[in-house]
């Protein structure tokens, strides 16, 4: 990475739009390189992030708090869930006194 007009072969209207555009490729090159760290556990970087948020809590907190801690939003947060629930990464349990309150922690 050096000059962003080179990397990717365009010019920019101001350099306001070039920063812009040089932010968001290089916040995609970083996720590349996140991803190749995390495939050999076979999870994505949305993934981490939300085991991340969990190792942080030590204690089992809601849905609603991993959503609003996540780096990255994802309206597919409930489905990444999922997929950690399978690999046994971590656990839900719905709340006794209002059952819509789901909580996850890490597996043990």
């Amino acid at each position: 990475m050096g000059d962003i007009a080179k990397d990717i072969n365009s010019k920019f209207p101001n350099e306001k739009i070039k920063a812009l555009i040089n932010i968001k490729y290089t916040a995609n090159w970083l996720d590349g390189c996140g991803n190749e760290i995390l495939k050999p556990y076979k999870i994505s970087v949305q993934q981490y992030n939300i085991l991340r948020i969990l190792r942080g809590a030590k204690k089992a907190i809601t849905v609603t708090t991993v959503k609003e801690r996540m780096v990255q939003k994802s309206p597919n947060s409930t489905r990444l869930m999922d997929k950690l629930c399978d690999k046994n990464l971590i656990e839900r349990t719905r709340c006794e006194n209002d059952r819509r309150v789901v909580y996850v922690k890490i597996s043990k």
